[in-house]
């Protein structure tokens, strides 16, 4: 849909938006969650990183006793990664609107992929400590 038609250039001169009232909600809000998701993401990284260098420094690659700052950090991104699944479920594009309604899968789809590296972290960790436990 090319700026909107006649409707759309209407808009775009009288308020300097050429997206309806609900069709800039949406937008606006799609592109908070994925600002949000990208932070995650590279938060993620960060612990990943921390994680393969910790076992770098252990001896035999034996799993490292990990800090339960770390373990907190995991489950502090889980939880806001569960608060962003369901503000991406509360933006409901308009019927027709098939950009946007991509744009929402694709973010749910990321947020999947998010939810299982910290669900890895979490059993990499648990593991850790329970093969630390029994030794």
């Amino acid at each position: 849909k090319a700026v909107g038609g006649w409707g759309g250039v209407l808009r775009l001169i009288w308020t300097g938006d050429w997206l309806s009232e609900d069709e800039r909600l949406t937008e606006d809000a799609l592109n908070s969650c994925s600002s949000s998701l990208e932070a995650l993401q590279s938060e993620l990284t960060e612990v990943e990183t921390i994680l393969e260098a910790m076992l770098l420094d252990t001896v035999d690659g034996l799993e490292p006793l990990y800090p339960p700052s770390l373990q907190k950090t995991v489950g502090g991104i889980s939880v806001r990664l569960d608060k962003l699944a369901a503000r991406v479920d509360g933006v409901t594009p308009r019927p027709g609107d098939e950009g946007r309604r991509a744009r929402r899968k694709k973010l749910s789809r990321s947020m999947v992929v998010e939810f299982e590296r910290c669900d890895l972290l979490t059993s990499r960790m648990e593991k850790a400590k329970t093969a630390q436990r029994a030794t």
